[in-house]
């Protein structure tokens, strides 16, 4: 609900989970006609392999790089 709230008002939304179809379910139902974006990543946050790698991408996609602590 958070989610479909930001991306409502413009704001990009990653959204993080660990199986593609649950991610893509929310995209579809909630991502067709809003102003924002919804951006589903499939990750395992609780591997910090799948967190290292998460922080890769969205900073891949972003112009500023993310700090983040070990």
């Amino acid at each position: 609900m958070a989610t479909q709230a930001l991306a409502v008002n413009g704001a990009k939304v990653y959204i993080v989970g660990r199986t593609g179809e649950k991610l893509d379910n929310v995209v579809k139902a909630h991502g067709q006609t809003i102003a924002g974006e919804i951006i589903p990543i499939m990750a395992d946050i609780t591997m910090k392999s799948d967190i290292a790698r998460l922080v890769k991408e969205i900073e891949s996609r972003e112009k500023c790089p993310l700090h983040h602590h070990q």
